[in-house]
């Protein structure tokens, strides 16, 4: 890789690239510092101009990046900060290597970082491309403009809505911003500074792969809104980055199965044996909001699993406590008038085993790697630490325990009103918009199809469709999800 004209700017001691140091002033952005952060020096670096709407923030970002390697800066030079939601790629290495493995990232110096501005404050990079893709908290957005816009050191790059970031920034950004070069880097003009040799041999991957990997990154940002809710990047950095000892350790049976794309599917199967039992569904029912606000459940029950799985003890015991006390303010009636709540043992274990059950189920059939038989039971102990933990009494540690506990329950599974109306809308009137409905359905019919004949037949739920394509359609849905979303269990080996 060839280096600028002007040549790399003088290495630093250690401390001095850490902290930032006193010598790289911001001056010129000092209207966005709030009284806690001051501005750090005289006149701010050359300035480069993205305007394109916040959303496609990212993508211009990429598109910036990668212009300029092809100018001659090392990758190891540029950071890409974002201001809204994290870039796949920040996700990915905490993902992969945890808290450690993004800082790494960065004090190497080998590679683009990618990072977040409220986590780059005393940091600096030679080159800064800032990603102003929204913010998420409108009180702090001049102060992420005012991080973002002053950790360059040599050239800072400005990718987002121009009239929405002078608006925020004052007159003294828009001053800046007036002296900026208005820049355009695209596929077509990062591919003309090419050498032939390269556009030659690159010339299918750019127009091919790229936006592929476009849409693989909105689909997974798609299904993570739906399942984690709006903050739910949020969320997944308190789990991931939290310091502390953990229930699970990377790469075991729970980790495995709760992080696996067939978790889609397990839980709209979980959901449907669930129903099953009139007291269950008489509290979903009434308490839970499954029609008014169906995602909101989806993301509250994907968030108490996330936390009882992978995060710190501390946090997992909290979130526990937390599930618990709603359920002591959760009771009533059935239609026919038999008391139930939802801190009842013996509901809870119900609960449990339809999840364990339906959760294996879906891993078994279309997870990416099967457990083994001892790590079936390995599961099993330990999703009954998080069962036990919720106040359950009869909780299976093993395959045959869990099948025996499931038969134990049969007499007691009615296909009420309130479970046939509950499987209509999760299999045939999901509050999706018309082009979503199809890959739900296969993902529907991947759950139907796992079912037990007697709770498909008591629900009323098996078609020719889900009988004889329920299985492939689900299998092609999960593998879907997992392309889009990047759930892997190879991901968690080093969490």
């Amino acid at each position: 890789m060839r280096r600028l004209a002007l040549g790399a700017p003088r290495r630093e001691p250690l401390l001095a690239r850490r902290v930032g140091g006193p010598r790289r002033p911001a001056e010129v952005f000092g209207s966005l510092a709030s009284g806690m952060v001051k501005p750090r020096g005289l006149d701010g670096p050359p300035v480069r101009i993205v305007d394109v709407p916040a959303d496609d923030a990212i993508d211009a970002a990429d598109d910036a990046v990668e212009a300029l390697l092809e100018e001659g800066w090392d990758p190891g030079q540029i950071a890409l900060l974002a201001t809204g939601r994290r870039h796949p790629e920040q996700v990915n290495v905490v993902e992969h290597g945890g808290h450690a493995a993004y800082w790494d990232a960065f004090f190497a110096e080998e590679d683009v970082f990618y990072g977040h501005v409220l986590g780059f404050k005393g940091l600096e990079r030679q080159v800064v491309v800032l990603a102003v893709n929204g913010v998420r908290d409108a009180g702090r957005a001049r102060e992420m403009l005012y991080t973002g816009l002053s950790r360059a050191r040599v050239l800072l790059v400005v990718v987002g809505d121009r009239s929405w970031i002078e608006q925020v920034g004052g007159e003294a950004v828009r001053k800046r911003l007036a002296k900026a070069e208005v820049w355009s880097p695209s596929a077509e003009t990062v591919a003309a500074r090419r050498p032939a040799a390269a556009r030659h041999t690159d010339s299918m991957s750019a127009v091919v792969v790229g936006p592929v990997e476009r849409l693989r990154v909105r689909l997974g940002d798609a299904l993570f809104t739906k399942v984690a809710g709006p903050d739910g990047d949020v969320a997944r950095d308190r789990i991931h980055l939290t310091p502390g000892p953990r229930w699970f350790p990377p790469g075991s049976p729970i980790r495995r199965v709760h992080g696996d794309a067939a978790m889609f599917v397990g839980g709209l199967r979980a959901l449907l044996l669930q129903s099953l039992h009139p007291l269950a569904m008489a509290g979903v029912a009434g308490h839970s909001g499954y029609r008014s606000d169906p995602w909101g459940r989806l993301a509250r029950t994907s968030t108490f699993l996330a936390f009882a799985t992978f995060a710190t003890i501390a946090d997992a015991e909290e979130m526990i406590e937390r599930v618990r006390s709603v359920h002591e303010r959760v009771r009533g009636k059935t239609p026919d008038g038999r008391p139930y709540r939802a801190s009842d043992p013996h509901l809870l274990s119900w609960v449990h085993v339809a999840e364990a059950d339906s959760f294996l189920a879906a891993h078994q059939r279309y997870g990416e790697r099967r457990l083994t038989p001892s790590e079936v039971d390995e599961y099993l102990r330990q999703s009954a630490r998080i069962a036990r933990a919720l106040g359950a009494d009869v909780v299976p540690e093993t395959r045959a325990e869990l099948t025996a506990c499931l038969e134990e329950y049969r007499p007691e599974l009615e296909p009420t009103p309130e479970a046939l109306d509950a499987a209509r809308f999760l299999l045939r009137e999901p509050p999706l918009p018309a082009p979503a409905r199809p890959p739900y359905g296969m993902l529907g019919a991947g759950a139907v199809a796992l079912l037990p004949p007697w709770a498909r037949e008591m629900l009323d739920v098996e078609t020719r469709f889900s009988r004889t394509l329920g299985g492939p359609a689900g299998a092609f849905a999960v593998r879907a999800v997992r392309w889009g979303m990047g759930t892997s269990e190879r991901r968690d080996r080093t969490r």
